[in-house]
């Protein structure tokens, strides 16, 4: 008996697969139509409004060699003014002063010392160029930051005085015309 069902279940099997095994598939048939579009979904929050490119606004002064001064240990402006209009109330203005400089003749003083002014006031860094030797001519770069400027219009000029004590005779700005310049830049 147990080996009737068994030549029967592998008989059974034997059919199934020979029936299904060896049928002969179909060609594929056309693409059905495209269905209908469905409803667009429910619109997002707006993102928050991201940040500004930083960006930043140029001024510049040429031709700084417009006159000389007698310098004495009280900081006195020295050639042109460089007229910049500020933006906005929250940037700085970053001011750098790239020029040759003419020492003048000392008497009674051990150097110059040079930096800018923003109306009249000292920059965040208060920061300082100075020539040693009386009667030489050398670059000098200066490099202030001024924050807490209200937006408008402000004056930007270069400064020098005599140290410790002293006076130096015909300091002069950009002597022979060289290129010197005084250039601001506010930054956003």
């Amino acid at each position: 008996m147990k080996t009737t069902i068994k030549s029967t279940l592998f008989l059974l099997l034997g059919i199934i697969l020979l029936n299904t095994s060896c049928t002969k598939e179909g060609d594929v048939g056309p693409i059905g139509p495209e269905g209908p579009q469905g409803e667009q979904g429910p619109q997002g929050p707006e993102g928050p409004q991201g940040d500004p490119a930083p960006t930043a606004n140029y001024f510049e002064r040429s031709r700084l060699n417009s006159s000389s001064v007698d310098a004495t240990t009280t900081p006195a402006p020295i050639g042109p003014i460089l007229t910049i209009e500020k933006e906005f109330d929250d940037t700085r203005i970053e001011v750098i002063l790239n020029s040759r400089v003419g020492s003048g003749t000392f008497s009674g003083a051990n150097g110059i010392k040079v930096s800018t002014r923003i109306n009249g006031e000292v920059g965040s860094l208060q920061s300082f160029a100075a020539i040693t030797s009386s009667n030489t001519i050398d670059f000098l770069s200066v490099f202030d930051v001024f924050d807490d400027l209200p937006a408008g219009t402000h004056e930007i000029q270069v400064y020098v005085q005599t140290t410790p004590s002293g006076t130096s005779n015909g300091v002069f700005l950009d002597p022979g015309g060289y290129g010197g310049k005084l250039i601001a830049k506010e930054t956003y």
